[in-house]
């Protein structure tokens, strides 16, 4: 649900924001082989990221390119996102969801690939920007058990002004003995990684954490709220102070709308099925050090916001590192069971953090931890040039309007 366009226009539709541990002595040499035996087919790209300099030349710039993508990915060069105020899961998830994620790097290896968006196996080049904002102002509008909210925000292509998706997210603690319900009926999982996956749930038992799984429920905002941001969509910083500053002045009714069966639950271990993805993909990411999500419900069939009347099936999974955000987001026609957003071929977006959001309010700051993607925050981090030369590299605006497809009936 995180990522959904249509055609020409972004869709608006709900999103979701989104570790059983491998310790047995033969899962490195499972994971070796299955990883090998991946890439020999052309399953598993051999980079899920990579730094390029934002000074070449158009020409130097695909070359090197070509000759990162080729390469196995070196650790991140960047400091990691603040650290956990303390030991717990949910304060730990809290340090790593804020700030800002891109996944223009696996864009650039997609293209190398020669992978475009939709029926091409490629992904868009997609930006998500996550902003802590005071609980209190917002606490009777959300559920009243509310720990932390985030502001999300999602754009195409370094545009922050073109947000095509404004959410809301309220964080919350579920308590371990209510069961609720958590049927994580699992639709559309890419399992390239099976073997190890299966491996990863026969040692869960005896490596099962204690830690309580975090909730998390998705609020729409109403077209006044979402107005009032938009227009300081350039100023992350600002959204907190600004949101405050309206509810408490306009008093409106309903600023906010829950969306209904959507809600994630957060752990700090991966479905082995849901998360397979994560297996044997990334010589730098390990599934154990991520915190992961799924639906709660399995999927969900919500209405369209961008063709009302319509309906659209999700199903959505997540994976957070300190510094890498993947989404792996789909939207389906209820009917007809037509993809319509999302990579066809199960790959998350892989984002990596760009920048981390330091405070609440009016006392909050952007800091940079990549420079070489600070670039897709916006004009003022680019010149005209720069901007020029990275869209040229991945094919222009959301790669034409996310070709191949022409004719398509869209939810």
């Amino acid at each position: 649900m995180l990522l959904q366009q249509r055609g020409a226009a972004a869709a608006a539709e709900a999103t979701h924001i989104p570790m059983t541990t491998l310790r047995g002595s033969a899962l490195p040499l499972v994971r070796i082989l299955l990883f090998a035996a991946a890439v020999t087919v052309g399953l598993v790209p051999t980079c899920n990221s990579f730094t390029a300099s934002s000074t070449s030349t158009l020409p130097h710039r695909r070359s090197a390119a070509r000759s990162i993508c080729n390469r196995p990915c070196r650790p991140s060069a960047f400091p990691a996102a603040a650290a956990a105020s303390s030991s717990s899961f949910f304060d730990e998830l809290s340090s790593r969801f804020q700030g800002d994620f891109d996944n223009y790097d696996q864009v650039l290896c997609d293209r190398r690939d020669n992978l475009l968006p939709r029926e091409g196996g490629g992904h868009e080049n997609i930006h998500c920007t996550l902003v802590p904002v005071a609980v209190q102002p917002i606490l009777s509008h959300v559920r009243s058990d509310t720990r932390q909210a985030r502001l999300a925000a999602f754009y195409f292509d370094g545009l922050p002004d073109r947000i095509f998706r404004f959410r809301l997210y309220s964080l919350w603690s579920r308590d371990e003995d209510d069961d609720g319900n958590t049927s994580r009926s699992g639709n559309g999982s890419a399992t390239q990684n099976a073997e190890e996956a299966a491996s990863a749930k026969t040692t869960a038992t005896e490596t099962a954490t204690t830690m309580t799984p975090c909730g998390m429920t998705l609020y729409s905002l109403s077209a006044e709220t979402e107005g009032m941001l938009r227009g300081l969509s350039g100023r992350p910083v600002e959204w907190g102070a600004a949101l405050e500053r309206y509810l408490s002045s306009v008093s409106p009714t309903e600023p906010f709308r829950e969306l209904s069966g959507c809600d994630v639950e957060w752990t700090p271990d991966p479905d082995p099925d849901r998360h397979a993805y994560a297996y044997g993909t990334s010589s730098r990411l390990h599934p154990d050090d991520a915190h992961h999500a799924v639906m709660v419900n399995g999927e969900a069939t919500i209405p369209s916001m961008m063709n009302p009347g319509s309906l659209i099936r999700v199903v959505d999974e997540l994976s957070l590192w300190s510094d890498d955000f993947w989404i792996n987001d789909r939207g389906f026609d209820p009917d007809t069971g037509n993809f319509i957003y999302g990579n066809q071929k199960g790959v998350p977006y892989k984002m990596k953090r760009v920048a981390s959001l330091v405070g609440v309010g009016t006392k909050q700051e952007r800091r940079i931890d990549n420079e070489e993607l600070a670039w897709t925050l916006g004009d003022e981090f680019r010149s005209v040039e720069q901007y020029k030369e990275n869209m040229d590299a991945i094919g222009g605006m959301s790669t034409v309007l996310n070709a191949p497809s022409k004719s398509k009936k869209e939810a």
